[in-house]
């Protein structure tokens, strides 16, 4: 992706950016590069934290614009533990982390909320915005979250549909 610091390039499970107006890819978050070979790096998104890097089995973290290790958040946090797919940010900052079986909402004053199915959702791949709701989807139906009581809940907007595979 492409943001004011720069192209980002994660390769050989090595984080590569290049500066604005540069001529080649530079190392970056060379720190966090031996976590990188030891977990594999689904996910990097800009947030007004910097940037959230999201691993397939293993902790969010949160690191600035210069590569420095902001913040680990894990089980001992509440992120639940299953592999990890998706991430997007709220307007009010909160980092929602798409789950294979969950999707955890991740306020770092107020912690980890964990939407499961007993909050009307069985899985989930991806999780969008969309006409200001966040929609998500398992293989079978396409779900919107409903706001209410804390912490809302997941409903059914369309199901029985074989083999979703992406909200877009």
């Amino acid at each position: 992706f492409e943001d004011a610091h720069g192209t980002w390039v994660v390769g050989g499970q090595k984080l590569y950016r290049r500066p604005p107006g540069g001529a080649t890819f530079e190392p970056f978050a060379v720190d966090q590069w031996p976590r990188f070979a030891r977990q594999v790096l689904v996910r990097m998104e800009p947030t007004s934290y910097g940037y959230a890097l999201l691993y397939r089995d293993g902790p969010l973290e949160l690191i600035d614009a210069s590569g420095q290790l902001l913040d680990r958040i894990g089980n001992a946090d509440g992120l639940p533990d299953n592999p990890q797919r998706a991430l997007i940010e709220d307007r009010d900052g909160a980092l929602w982390v798409v789950q294979q079986r969950t999707i955890a909402r991740i306020d770092r004053a107020r912690g980890v909320t964990r939407y499961d199915a007993s909050l009307g959702l069985k899985g989930a791949d991806e999780l969008i915005r969309w006409q200001g709701d966040l929609v998500t989807s398992d293989s079978n139906a396409l779900f919107r979250l409903q706001p209410g009581d804390s912490p809302g809940r997941f409903v059914r907007e369309l199901g029985d549909l074989p083999q979703v595979t992406c909200v877009a």
